[in-house]
């Protein structure tokens, strides 16, 4: 159990860094409005699927805690911690294709597969599992507040 959450720490930890420094620009135009979207999120568990099933993680237990203001004027902060480590982020965000597409002020573009179901928002994500190059697929689940 231990060496499952220390992998699962570390994966977390490179996804961090996948979406940060990693992702490319995407230049599509926004289809929808995202009107949903607009609000206060707090990361309330991730949802890992292994080879062995889907894996449930409260963000305490991956040593992560979340959250993310989406503005009606398009701009976003996020506020990230992860192992005491906090780190703030701040730019624009718009919707395309079921993906929200997020420019930060650093520069870097993500854009992740979402779905909304009432207060709770999902976004998809993949991340690799250095102890065995596996592609793990990823949901981080938020609550709106």
């Amino acid at each position: 159990m231990l060496n499952l959450r220390r992998s699962f720490l570390f994966i977390l930890a490179a996804i961090v860094l996948i979406i940060a420094y990693g992702c490319k620009k995407d230049d599509s135009n926004p289809t929808a409005s995202g009107d949903d979207l607009v609000g206060t999120w707090v990361l309330t568990k991730v949802i890992v699927t292994t080879p062995q099933g889907k894996v449930n993680y409260t963000p305490q237990q991956a040593g992560i805690t979340m959250t993310v203001t989406l503005r009606s004027d398009k701009t976003y902060q996020q506020t990230q911690t992860t192992n005491g480590q906090t780190t703030n982020e701040s730019g624009t965000w718009s919707v395309s294709n079921g993906s929200i597409i997020a420019n930060a002020t650093t520069g870097t573009t993500m854009t992740l597969p979402y779905r909304v179901n009432g207060n709770i928002l999902q976004l998809d994500s993949t991340t690799t599992d250095p102890s065995t190059g596996a592609v793990l697929p990823m949901t981080l689940e938020y609550t709106k507040q």
